[in-house]
This record gives C-alpha cells, structure tokens and sequence, in this order.
C-alpha cells in the first residue's frame, strides 16, 4: 500500500480547545468531566440515582465543549439568519477545518482542485430542537394522541420561543451538509460526504479518505468526525442499556471501571500521500500504515461486540501495514470502560496480536469521555500526537486492572504515568461501533527528513 501523512491536525474536546491543550490534557493524565451546562438542558429534569427509572438518567457528569454558540460568521461571511439554524456540529467541523489546514502549514487557497472532505457523524440533536415547532403542532392537533384545549395551549407556548422553518433551515440540519459545509466554505472540489458507523464514524470517514488518496483519485483529505451533546436523548438511552458511569469516570480495563461518561468533541486531520508530504517539505506527524474495516455480521444482538469480527479487522489491518506485530508499542483502544466491551477488545487483541510483548494501551474516553462520532478520530490524534511526541501518555485515572482481565498474565499493559517511547515508534488504534463495524488502524513514526545545505542563513528579528 501507498502510506499516508498526517501533516495537519485540528480538534476541540472537553477540557482541551485546541491540539496542544489536549496533548496536555492526555500526557498529565486528567480529564475535562464536568457537570451538564445550563444551556444544554436542565439536568435535575431528566436525572435520577435510580437506574431504572424511566425518562431519566444516572450520568452525574459529561465531557463540555465550554462554548458552542459562540461562532465567527463575519469571517466566513455566513448570514446571521443562517447561522441561527445552522447546526453547531456545522460550524464546529468548519472551524477544525481550517484549524486543521493552518496547522499543515496551509491556506485553503493552496490545497489542490481534488480535496476531499469526509466527516463522521451519527446524530444531529440540534435538529430535534430545531423541529420541536413542528413536533408541538403534530401533538397539540392530536397526532401523537388525544389532548385537552389548555394542553394544547401549553405545548404551542412551551415551542413558541424555537426558530421558526426558514430557507436555511433545512441544508442547516442536515447531516450530510456537515461535510458539504466544509467543501463549500473553503472551495473544495473532491467528494464531500458523511459518514455514520455509530462510534466508529471517524475511523471509517479516515478510511475512505485513505483509499481515495492511495488509489490516486484525490491528492490531499481532510478527514474527522463530531459530535455535540445538546439533549438528553443519548444520555436517557445509554442508561436504559446501562452502558454509562454512576461514578462519573471512565476508567478503561480498570477494577473500578463502569462504563462510560459522554462527551462533546470535534477533530480534523489533513492527509496526504507520503511521498507527496516528503516532496513538499510537510512536517509529519505520524503515517498510516495499514488500515482495514470490516463488520461482525451476526451476532448476540445490535450491540454486543463479535470477538471474531473484531480479531479479523486488525489481522487485516496489520497484514496490510508494512510492519509487523513484534514492533508494536502502544495501542490506543477503543476503551469504553464497560465489561463486556474490555474483556471482548482485549482478548481480540490477545488473539490477533500473538507476537507482541510490551504493548501499552491507553484510552481518549478516559480524558473526554466517549465522543461517539468523534471518538475515533480522538483516538487517532492521541496516538499521533503520542508518535510525534516520543511518549506513551498515561490513562487518565486508572489505578489497578480489572483481575478477570488477566492484564498481568498478557503483554499487555497500562502506564499510570508518562512514558518515554524508546526506539521504532509503531502504534495503533481500535475504534468499534455498535451495530458491528469495526476498524483498526497501524501508525508509525515519519522517515527522517533528508538533509538540506544551507550555504548561509541569517536571522531577522521581529517584535510583536
């Protein structure tokens, strides 16, 4: 296979607005966990400590995005009526975007005619609240089931205050207009499209975008996934399965681990072929090696993760890479903290991984929680950002493996603190949605650069 760069990187996530502060955040070992902002949703309304009770959650806390309103239309030259009905998972992607291209050492203008952009999305909460005029008028008519004069009054006020439906409304909510956004903005003109997988969205997105490049049919990528939590809904489903924390800490293959905490989260990569990024003088951050998705077919249920399918999916994705197992030092799971989730990732890492020996593993859910859509991508940008930096970060908050694991029986193991990554640096990443997509990536360290003379070099001094 032809490698791919990654030359620029681009992201937001709770606790971290930007690239450095999320290296900060995952190398020390912190979390961004907070409670639900008041200009999510009234928290007390939909929160219970009882589990079973209907229409509300468990989940104490979540992983924010600290602003999600805020949004520099003058820049972009967007219309304040369409920004107004203009998904904030939009706005978000369009921004790490360009984050993104600057990052690569780029503007918009410099990218190639054939740029494509793909984007992990698998929900758009902000349409719900964008359609509850729509909803109010279906249930005070009598649609949804019978009801009274004055409750019919009640529910007309309670949607009297959300935008009414406008020419913008609808490319504002849509999905695929995430990544359409994107091209459009900043006048791109390979294929823009999204890409929903549920939480291997991201992955999946970098894998299309992979393919296209080393086929020869695009010659740069942005590639990434979002997510924004604005209702409760994920957060009343998850509890219903029972796959969220009571603790309010995801704490991956640890004894104390329960699931999951959710979080908002945003990132964007810039991709090249390798060899054009070394012909253009691209820094690199890291190159991806082999890549390879598959889906588990049958199984126990929609969500139940297959073992076989999962084991297939990095044998592919390493009999594709240029490298083998035994060079492997770091893998950047998938990671919910949930037991049946561990136990399944780690024995399938166990199965098809037979030659490795002291691997590390680290988790993105637990520094931002689970990003659903983005989770991938955070993934993948911990693990370059790992690669480029020279250490192995810590999992956040974990203390001692889970026993029925057997971590200390296996190669396998997790850095409570920051490690120096010593020699060849190959890593990897898991990144497994429910409804059985799965898909694993292998990453290692760019070639050194080749030397270049400099026959004189003299130094200007500006002041700021």
């Amino acid at each position: 296979m032809k490698p791919v760069a990654i030359i620029g990187m681009g992201c937001r996530f709770a606790g971290a607005p930007d690239l450095h502060a999320y290296w900060d955040l995952t190398v020390r070992g912190r979390d961004g966990f907070g409670p639900v902002p008041a200009d999510r949703w009234p928290h007390e309304s939909f929160y219970s400590d009882n589990p079973r009770h209907a229409d509300k959650s468990y989940a104490p806390v979540g992983g924010f995005i600290d602003d999600v309103r805020t949004f520099p239309a003058l820049l972009w030259g967007i219309p304040p009526r369409r920004v107004e009905v203009m998904d904030p998972q939009q706005r978000l992607s369009l921004e790490m975007s360009a984050i993104a291209i600057q990052d690569a050492g780029y503007t918009p203008r410099d990218l190639p005619r054939r740029t494509g952009v793909f984007i992990g999305v698998t929900a758009s909460e902000f349409r719900q609240t964008l359609s509850a005029r729509i909803t109010g008028q279906m249930m005070a008519s009598g649609m949804l089931g019978e009801v009274t004069e004055d409750s019919a009054e009640g529910i007309a006020a309670a949607v009297a205050n959300v935008v009414q439906p406008r020419p913008f409304s609808a490319p504002g909510v849509l999905a695929n207009m995430i990544a359409a956004a994107v091209a459009q903005e900043l006048d791109l003109h390979g294929p823009a499209y999204t890409v929903d997988a549920a939480c291997a969205s991201a992955l999946m997105a970098l894998s299309d975008a992979t393919a296209q490049l080393r086929s020869g049919q695009l010659d740069v990528a942005l590639a990434g996934g979002v997510y924004l939590q604005l209702s409760p809904e994920n957060y009343v489903a998850f509890s219903r399965i029972g796959a969220m924390s009571k603790k309010g800490r995801c704490r991956p293959f640890d004894a104390e681990a329960d699931g999951f905490v959710q979080g908002d989260g945003a990132g964007m990569m810039v991709l090249k072929r390798l060899e054009d990024a070394q012909r253009d003088g691209d820094r690199i951050y890291a190159v991806i090696d082999g890549i390879a998705t598959n889906n588990d077919g049958r199984g126990d249920g929609p969500m139940a993760p297959v073992l076989g399918g999962q084991i297939e999916a990095i044998e592919l994705a390493w009999r594709e890479s240029a490298r083998s197992p035994s060079t492997l030092g770091y893998v950047e799971t998938h990671g919910t903290g949930t037991t049946v989730g561990d136990a399944t990732e780690l024995q399938g890492l166990r199965e098809a991984l037979p030659g490795v020996r002291q691997v590390r593993l680290g988790s993105s859910k637990a520094n931002v929680g689970h990003t659903m859509s983005a989770a991938g991508i955070a993934g993948v940008i911990r693990a370059a950002l790992a690669i480029h930096h020279r250490t192995i970060p810590p999992m956040a908050g974990f203390e001692s493996a889970k026993e029925a694991l057997g971590l200390d029986e296996s190669p396998f193991r997790v850095p409570r603190t920051a490690e120096a990554w010593e020699g060849r640096r190959v890593g990897a990443v898991s990144s497994f949605g429910f409804g059985g997509t799965n898909g694993h990536l292998v990453l290692e360290e760019a070639p050194a650069p080749a030397s270049v003379a400099v026959e004189q070099a003299e130094v200007l001094l500006l002041s700021a």
